[in-house]
């Protein structure tokens, strides 16, 4: 069974809860106790710092230009669409604007004559959700690079393109590590902010420890 179809279900709920981004922000009415606001703002804080830390930067900019440089001689080869789709996952994973949506949430929360007013419920799923969505995305770019050495291994064996076969090969591990150290940053974060969803959903709490990544 692959992980899309373990998964299934938990996929469809991620996309669901997190399809619309809420127009209301925060409850009408304010927390009697400053602890429940202080909390969640330091659970928003750990995945923010943690978005902040794209996915091997160096590695996409070099695919991005390997694409834009040896596509016309490449683009008949069968690894090439999967490298090309690589580099664009890469970039489309790195330009995710939940950085930018989440910063805005926390910043008004945690302003000066703020209150304790708390995100509302469907704040905290959509951030939640979408978070973890980047996790199965992940998942999808270290697809791709297994996907795209597994096939330009067939040309290492034919003795074609062999250093730029082998360089393909070395930046497609670079991204794997990078997608270990990416997805246990994201563990860490995401313990801050699990109670959170937990109580509003049973669903969100047992993801997160299932999925291990290795290196290719």
């Amino acid at each position: 069974m692959s992980w899309r179809e373990e998964f299934a279900d938990f996929l469809q709920f991620l996309d669901e809860s997190s399809a619309t981004y809420p127009t209301r922000l925060f409850n009408n009415k304010p927390e009697k106790d400053s602890t429940p606001v202080r909390r969640i703002a330091f659970a928003f804080e750990n995945i923010i710092d943690q978005l902040k830390k794209p996915l091997v930067p160096s590695t996409q900019a070099l695919a991005q230009s390997l694409v834009y440089k040896f596509n016309g001689p490449h683009r008949r080869q069968g690894y090439w669409v999967n490298f090309k789709n690589l580099s664009r996952s890469l970039r489309k994973y790195n330009e995710d604007d939940l950085l930018k949506r989440i910063a805005d949430v926390h910043k008004k929360a945690t302003a000066s004559g703020a209150g304790f007013y708390l995100p509302t419920n469907d704040v905290i799923q959509y951030f939640g959700s979408a978070y973890l969505k980047r996790l199965f995305r992940l998942q999808q770019i270290r697809d791709l690079c297994i996907r795209t050495a597994h096939v330009i291994m067939g040309q290492l064996e034919l003795g074609h393109w062999e250093k730029f076969s082998l360089f393909i090969v070395a930046m497609c591990a670079d991204v794997s590590n990078g997608i270990c150290r990416q997805a246990s940053d994201m563990q860490s974060a995401y313990t801050k902010i699990a109670n959170f969803l937990t109580s509003l959903d049973e669903r969100y709490a047992y993801l997160i420890v299932d999925c291990i990544y290795v290196s290719l």
